[in-house]
């Protein structure tokens, strides 16, 4: 707890296994928009995946209070990109063809999303649960529980995601090859 960036982050790192973590209370000081858990730019190790079929593992994780305060110095304009729970981003950039799996986590309260897989493949989000996401004003994208965008091969699987009055618990954009199952969402949209 108490880092101006992220939680806990890797970056063109494979064979991670993040476990059991409680993290609270990051990214609220760094323009480099960081959040809970972030895997960035995953690349491949050359190894064999275990017999589960899973490169790389956030299991078992609390997550809460990781926001952005500050602006991000990556765009041209003024905006909060992050401080979700968990981001698997961008893993698309390095060409990245292992699968990961995102399991048995609790996220709540945090600034952006609750789990959100970006520009990434071949995410299995399992057994997860996500409440009241997106406290940060003028999130970019706005708020919502679980989310997929620009990516291919996501499982979202027996997931209870309950999203904040007026917010989605869930949304996908530009996402191919996506399967949702068993999953409980508690929204007042339609």
């Amino acid at each position: 707890s108490g880092m101006p960036v992220g939680g806990i982050g890797t970056v063109e790192a494979s064979d991670i296994e993040i476990v059991e973590n409680r993290v609270h209370d990051n990214s609220f000081w760094g323009p480099e928009q960081g959040s809970g858990i972030s895997m960035w730019h995953s690349v491949d190790a050359g190894t064999e995946p275990p017999a589960d079929g899973y490169h790389n593992r956030i299991v078992g994780n609390v997550l809460y209070r990781n926001e952005n305060k500050v602006f991000s110095q990556w765009r041209d304009h003024d905006v909060i990109t992050d401080g979700n729970g968990i981001i698997i981003d961008q893993s698309r950039e390095t060409a990245y063809t292992g699968r990961t799996l995102v399991a048995n986590n609790v996220a709540f309260d945090n600034g952006g999303r609750g789990i959100l897989v970006l520009e990434s493949d071949r995410v299995d989000v399992m057994h997860d649960t996500a409440y009241h996401h997106g406290r940060t004003p003028g999130l970019e994208g706005g708020a919502v529980e679980l989310a997929a965008g620009h990516a291919a091969d996501v499982i979202f699987a027996n997931n209870l995601a309950w999203s904040l009055p007026g917010a989605p618990a869930f949304a996908a954009s530009e996402a191919t090859g996506l399967v949702t199952e068993g999953n409980v969402f508690v929204t007042d949209r339609g």
